[in-house]
């Protein structure tokens, strides 16, 4: 047998799509649900905070509605994640009409933000008011001179790098850098040889 189970007002069918078998809950008040606009968590509009150099976005505010929700009413301020990607936030605050968080290590791209009140559900949005992009900085390079036999380490720092570390690709002086470390604001590579000096 393939269950089949529908809820359709307040009758439960269980079995093969046909016939199955029907049952009618005794008491109505007992076996509703209703998805009311009013208890259904929405993100009207979301905004990065930056760090102290101002470039490198740390943080994500989140405003809407109904975010401090929970079943029957009560509060439950807290139990509330946040997801960029399937990547967890960090919720460092929640009221009825805004959430702020600290980003995860994440790579460059754009990425879906999802937003669980626990015990109500997902919030509604826009795809633009739920998409965040995140984007590929780099801050210093060190050492700035080296070697043209090749060999030097060299520390690129910044943010959005990949923690995959093929998918990050280092280029000095038309010549690949080939990482050995990497983390989402931190590269460390060993340039190859250089046939033509360059600056």
């Amino acid at each position: 047998i393939d269950p089949l189970v529908l809820l359709d007002g307040f009758f439960l069918t269980v079995g093969n799509r046909s016939p199955g078998y029907q049952a009618q809950c005794r008491s109505h008040s007992n076996c509703t649900f209703t998805a009311l606009t009013n208890y259904t968590p929405t993100v009207s509009s979301m905004s990065a905070t930056a760090s102290t150099n101002l470039i490198v976005e740390t943080g994500l505010n989140i405003s809407g509605t109904n975010f401090s929700l929970a079943p029957h009413g009560t509060s439950l301020a807290g139990n509330v994640s946040v997801s960029l990607g399937g990547t967890m936030a960090r919720v460092t605050f929640v009221s009825d009409t805004l959430i702020t968080t600290v980003l995860p290590a994440l790579a460059s791209g754009e990425y879906q933000v999802q937003v669980e009140v626990e015990g109500v559900g997902f919030a509604l949005g826009s795809p633009a008011n739920l998409g965040f992009r995140v984007e590929l900085y780099v801050g210093t390079v060190l050492p700035v001179r080296g070697s043209m036999a090749g060999g030097t380490s060299v520390t690129v720092s910044g943010y959005g790098f990949s923690l995959k570390t093929p998918r990050n690709h280092v280029t000095i002086c038309n010549t690949r850098c080939e990482p050995t470390t990497v983390s989402s604001t931190q590269i460390v590579c060993l340039t190859s040889p250089i046939l033509t000096p360059m600056t």
